[in-house]
């Protein structure tokens, strides 16, 4: 019998399957904070199998599905992709979700930091994005590219484009100021809540040598980055104050009007690509016409306070926590 791990997410249960340990614990290691044992009844909303005979299943069912692009084939109930570097998803709507997925480059046995690479692809275009489309779809929730820290049932975000340093600041701020690291990279949020999607911390060497945190033993750099746990508790967060980080060439915090946020938000949205509707998942979507059914514009996010944040390219966190720490007390206060 092949390997599985079984995971409940916000209420919607989720099996894995992989006939490879290695990508199961990888895996595991993403979704530490949904793990669940208890399998119960629940027949999987989400069921997803990573190998090479998923992969091969795939890539036969697609020769049976209409071409509407170089790499898409559709139809109401299938969608079909594979890409140019060798990964191939099938997804069925069964009245539940089946994904059949495999990166073929990994049969050229790729070292560890490429092979953990095609990992990390696989489970964002294969388990993270039908499971985002699924809580959209099922229960309204949406995404945001985000650090995601929390105090006391509220909750805070650190908002902006890769590389501004939202992630180390976020660990700083948990490391000195009280507040609990929930979420690095996506948050998920409806109407009244925030909703942490914990996966795991990712930091450069330079930021875990000045944070003053050590790899793990046997840790590999993914893109650049080690990766660490987040322990995390699982529960809605109201929404405290959302921070739009930039760079700048000295430090600044300014209010941001709420009525320019949800644009704002969409521009980067559009920007860094990172969500099921830039993928294969939202054009079959919207083919079924269920395209609006993501786009929602219902948000706890628009009524909390908005600032934006310049910040120096500097290792100096302390006084851009401590702006931080002013503005969530004018919030608070």
């Amino acid at each position: 019998m092949i390997p599985e791990r079984h995971f409940r997410v916000y209420g919607l249960p989720v099996r894995v399957r992989s006939d490879s340990h290695e990508f199961l614990d990888f895996v595991e290691g993403h979704y530490a904070a949904f793990s669940s044992r208890d399998v119960g009844s629940d027949a999987p909303v989400l069921d997803v199998e990573f190998s090479e005979q998923a992969g091969e299943m795939a890539r036969a069912r697609a020769l049976e599905l209409p071409q509407i692009g170089a790499d898409l084939r559709t139809t109401a109930t299938e969608v079909y992709w594979e890409n140019p570097f060798g990964f191939a998803v099938h997804v069925s709507d069964l009245g539940w979700w089946q994904v059949k997925m495999y990166h073929f480059d990994l049969l050229n046995s790729p070292p560890p930091p490429a092979r953990y690479e095609n990992y990390q692809r696989s489970m964002r275009w294969g388990i993270h994005y039908p499971l985002f489309s699924l809580l959209e779809l099922g229960q309204g929730k949406q995404l945001a590219h985000a650090s995601a820290l929390g105090c006391r049932g509220v909750g805070y975000l650190l908002m902006g484009l890769n590389g501004v340093g939202k992630s180390t600041l976020a660990t700083y701020l948990s490391l000195n100021k009280g507040l609990q690291l929930l979420a690095d990279n996506y948050v998920l949020y409806d109407e009244r809540f925030i909703y942490p999607f914990p996966e795991r911390l990712r930091l450069s060497r330079a930021s875990l040598d000045h944070l003053g945190l050590r790899r793990e033993d046997g840790a590999v750099e993914v893109y650049g980055k080690y990766q660490l746990p987040i322990p995390a508790e699982i529960e809605p967060l109201r929404p405290g104050a959302c921070f739009l980080v930039l760079r700048g060439p000295e430090l600044t915090a300014k209010p941001l009007a709420l009525e320019a946020v949800p644009s704002i938000k969409a521009a980067l949205d559009d920007y860094l690509q990172e969500y099921p509707r830039y993928s294969y998942l939202g054009v079959w979507l919207a083919l079924r016409g269920l395209a609006r059914s993501l786009s929602s514009e219902g948000s706890s996010l628009w009524r909390c306070p908005w600032f934006v944040v310049h910040v120096p390219r500097t290792w100096e966190l302390e006084p851009i926590a401590e702006v931080i720490e002013q503005c969530v007390s004018t919030c608070s206060g």
